[in-house]
């Protein structure tokens, strides 16, 4: 994963915090919406083991929303924190976004990008620069 931690600091720090202290370790995607999102269950009920003491206070702590103009839901592979009605509610679960969700814009945090759809970003364009080269030559 590559994360945003100068546009989401909170979120990246809390995300970080729970992954550290193996929060996460036997969780698994609780939803999965062809199309739309793959969702990550919060680490208090989506894990096989209960949580230790260390891990349960920083899966109860809340981050606010972090939103900003420049980072949107616009491709596949961004990672997006969920969160219940309140915007400042986002604890441990989130989303791999699977397709562009325009709707979800300024109302749910982005804090970073799955690594492999960076991998296969960064083939694209190597490829596309190969395409170029071959076209020129």
């Amino acid at each position: 994963m590559a994360l945003y931690p100068e546009a989401t600091p909170k979120t990246v720090k809390h995300i970080m915090q729970l992954a550290q202290l193996g929060a996460y370790n036997t969780n698994h995607f609780f939803r999965v919406d062809k199309g739309f999102v793959a969702q990550v269950a919060d680490c208090a009920s989506g894990r096989e083991a209960p949580l230790d003491p260390r891990q349960a206070e920083e899966e109860s702590l809340r981050v606010p929303l972090e939103v900003s103009p420049q980072l949107k839901h616009t491709r596949r592979g961004l990672l997006s924190m969920a969160r219940h009605d309140d915007p400042n509610s986002g604890g441990s679960s989130f989303s791999i976004i699977l397709n562009p969700t325009p709707h979800l814009d300024m109302t749910y945090t982005i804090f970073g990008m799955h690594l492999s759809e960076q991998l296969q970003k960064a083939r694209s364009m190597i490829d596309d620069r190969v395409k170029i080269a071959f076209m020129e030559a």
